[in-house]
């Protein structure tokens, strides 16, 4: 391959349509968008805050039929968006996110690109700005149980891509992202989330590797 040729060292920065290039990576990403407005209907609470940490263009986040003023995305990337549908944070979130008084938080395929260290302490901030009986909706990318099912995975979904990427791409993607990425078992997943006071988190959604929880702070008894 010549150097004209090989395709651009991935970064979201380079995206310039993340809305079509997430739909191509995750082919039912529709699916789980549609599925998190819908849940998001039963947490929404009048004069209470609502997050999208890791909120890439906003588009979710601009869909939430909330007051502008009680809605706060953040990224530390350039796709944020610049329309005034939301308080939008250019902020690294490993340095703390500052959130109170919500009544739901996202953060969809976010953490997996933190430290497990600094995914811990947003966990238990999430959880602390929670109202009583407000909701954390997480999405990541996991790794299975079994090394075999590991397999079966990444290849399926490989055979997904090359409907929308040429090969170079996916490897090149997956070269970049495996210095990026620090993907955890589903079991550890769920296990941080009751660390952070989560008690009972549930899963809404699955797509191979891909899981979505959500996550509820119980009413105090």
């Amino acid at each position: 391959m010549t150097t004209e040729n090989k395709p651009q060292k991935f970064s979201f920065d380079n995206i310039e349509d993340f809305a079509s290039h997430i739909n191509s990576s995750i082919p039912t990403y529709h699916i789980l968008n549609n599925l998190i407005l819908s849940i998001s209907e039963y947490f929404i609470r009048e004069g209470k805050n609502i997050y999208d940490i890791g909120c890439s263009d906003g588009r979710l986040l601009s869909m939430i039929k909330h007051p502008a003023g009680y809605k706060i995305g953040m990224d530390n990337s350039n796709l944020l968006p610049e329309n005034d549908a939301a308080a939008w944070r250019r902020h690294d979130i490993s340095q703390g996110m500052g959130i109170a008084n919500a009544c739901l938080v996202f953060s969809i395929f976010t953490m997996q690109f933190l430290s497990i260290s600094v995914r811990r302490r947003a966990l238990l901030e999430i959880y602390d700005g929670l109202t009583e009986g407000g909701a954390f909706i997480w999405c990541e990318k996991v790794y299975a149980a079994s090394s075999f099912m590991q397999e079966v995975f990444t290849f399926t979904h490989y055979d997904s891509k090359r409907r929308h990427f040429k090969l170079e791409e996916i490897y090149e993607k997956e070269f970049d992202l495996r210095r990026m990425m620090r993907p955890m078992t589903d079991a550890d997943n769920c296990a941080m989330l009751r660390e952070a006071g989560f008690n009972q988190p549930c899963h809404f959604w699955r797509y191979l590797n891909f899981v979505g929880y959500i996550a509820i702070k119980d009413k105090a008894a």
